[in-house]
């Protein structure tokens, strides 16, 4: 296939260079919500108990690690919390209204519905947190963690699952079993404010029907090593092997000095237990067997973490690792380190030279997450 460029795109082209790169999107400059985590990271639904646990048991606290370097030292306020079940397709079907995935529908979506149902689809307020605006945290004041409160009633998990299909359209029937043999979640839609800007946040809340394996309910990946509580949750190393590319020369002071022009290098690794019995959990599932169209429950040895890297100044390479070598891939060495890579203007930098904190967000299969940091020191 042969491109043809016009005078009008080389000039685009040429416009685009000449602005630079786009910010990397580990680079965090401004307010932004860098993870929200729910505690107890799931819960597990006894359907032959669907009455057994009481509101107060299905409710979850909802966190979000909110930041925002350059609204330090001031309020965030928690501006808009609303909760409801993720039943898109339910509503979808039933209603004809399409809905945008993962956010609540507006009260007409479920008018369309027979009463009942309707009344467990509703979007529903959700208290903001006291005090609302929330006072910043840490020593720098550009960090906030609110938390609200939200989950299913007990009414709303035995409608869900002890619902009787045969009285709905087939097809709002047919979402309702997959979302009982699937698992239904709760979606949580959050917005916040800070100097001037707002930006907005979604978590999900996993209800999974109780597989009767033996299996806890998921509980969110931690960093750090609970038989080691006085190491690091984020390691810090100067090198990095030639040959292997492990990295090595482990930087043991907690906020270590970077030198730029020494060409001093930072390794930023996460902390963790791996293996069955650590941070990776073991788990069944329900998955469909497209061959016979039927549901068939799944035994996950050991569930993939993603590790997601931030930094108040300079970026990462690479800004995303996992647990797990790709699969793809025959061989080779598990890596889930990743390179501090300072800005090319050292003059966004702080002046003189200045702390950098790092920020490293992990995420389980389930919608399990959590979050630590770290500070160094850089000197350009």
């Amino acid at each position: 296939m042969k491109v043809l460029l016009t005078a009008a795109s080389i000039l685009a082209l040429g416009a685009f260079a000449a602005c630079g790169e786009l910010p990397a999107e580990s680079n965090v400059v401004d307010l932004r919500v860098l993870a929200v985590k729910s505690e107890p990271g799931g819960f597990l639904v006894d359907l032959n108990k669907l009455d057994a646990a009481t509101d107060d048991q299905l409710r979850a606290q909802i966190t979000a690690l909110v930041v925002d370097p350059s609204g330090a030292m001031m309020p965030l306020e928690v501006v808009g919390a609303v909760g409801c079940p993720d039943y898109i397709d339910v509503i979808t079907t039933a209603s004809q209204q399409i809905q945008t995935t993962k956010l609540c529908p507006p009260p007409e979506a479920t008018s369309g519905l027979p009463q009942e149902l309707a009344e467990v689809l509703m979007t529903q307020p959700i208290a903001a947190p006291d005090p609302n605006p929330v006072p910043p945290e840490g020593q720098f004041g550009f960090e906030w963690t609110p938390t609200v409160s939200y989950g299913f009633t007990q009414q709303q998990i035995a409608a869900f699952f002890r619902a009787d299909t045969s009285i709905y359209p087939p097809a709002v029937a047919t979402s309702i079993e997959l979302n009982k043999a699937f698992g239904l979640p709760a979606i949580v839609n959050l917005s916040f404010a800070v100097n001037g800007e707002r930006v907005d946040a979604i978590k999900r809340v996993v209800y999974w029907p109780d597989m009767k394996d033996g299996k806890p309910a998921n509980k969110n990946p931690t960093l750090g090593d609970p038989m080691n509580p006085t190491a690091p949750q984020i390691r810090f190393y100067r090198h990095r092997d030639e040959t292997t590319g492990v990295p090595d020369q482990e930087v043991l002071e907690m906020e270590p000095m970077i030198s730029i022009a020494a060409g001093d290098k930072l390794y930023v690794e996460p902390n963790y237990v791996p293996g069955v019995g650590g941070t990776a959990e073991s788990y069944t599932i329900n998955v469909l067997n497209t061959a016979t169209n039927t549901i068939e429950p799944k035994m996950v040895e050991k569930e993939l973490l993603r590790f997601q890297f931030y930094a108040t100044a300079g970026k990462f390479d690479p800004e995303m690792q996992f647990s797990e070598l790709n699969p793809i891939l025959v061989g080779g060495t598990l890596h889930t380190d990743a390179e501090w890579i300072a800005p090319k203007d050292l003059s966004t930098l702080p002046a003189g030279g200045g702390t950098v904190t790092v920020w490293l967000v992990t995420h389980d299969e389930r919608a399990g997450s959590d979050w630590a940091s770290r500070t160094f020191i850089v000197n350009p």
